[in-house]
């Protein structure tokens, strides 16, 4: 393959074939028909009083989110300083508004992500 059809394939422009895309997984070791024995858990909550909340999704697809105390109108509470509410993957579970997201890798199709905002609300929750 030429350097050209790889550039066409970091820019996004161009989807990377499965099978290129498979043959990257397995020597990166994350063939997505294993499961990791790392991190071993799925979900990380980093809470601190006066800092802002996050949950990290640590199996693939693997993100960051930040959770946000918001008011009845859905505008942030002032202890949560500026947080982007509006724009992106924005979830509101009710008790917190999942948003900000940063993926680690390509996001999947809106249900899942649906689904995977759910999952990290209830992490919040648990935790």
């Amino acid at each position: 393959m030429n350097d050209r059809t790889v550039r066409r394939w970091a820019s996004g422009d161009v989807p990377i074939p499965e099978s290129v895309e498979s043959d990257i997984r397995r020597i990166l070791g994350v063939d997505e028909r294993t499961e990791a024995h790392w991190p071993r858990d799925e979900w990380i909550v980093q809470r601190e009083e006066g800092r802002r909340v996050y949950v990290v999704h640590t199996i693939m697809p693997r993100f960051i989110a930040r959770a946000v105390e918001c008011d009845e109108d859905g505008t942030p509470v002032p202890e949560e300083g500026e947080a982007d509410v509006l724009t992106g993957v924005v979830y509101d579970s009710g008790d917190i508004v999942l948003c900000e997201v940063a993926w680690i890798d390509a996001p999947p199709g809106l249900n899942e992500i649906e689904q995977l905002m759910g999952q990290a609300a209830d992490a919040l929750e648990n935790e």
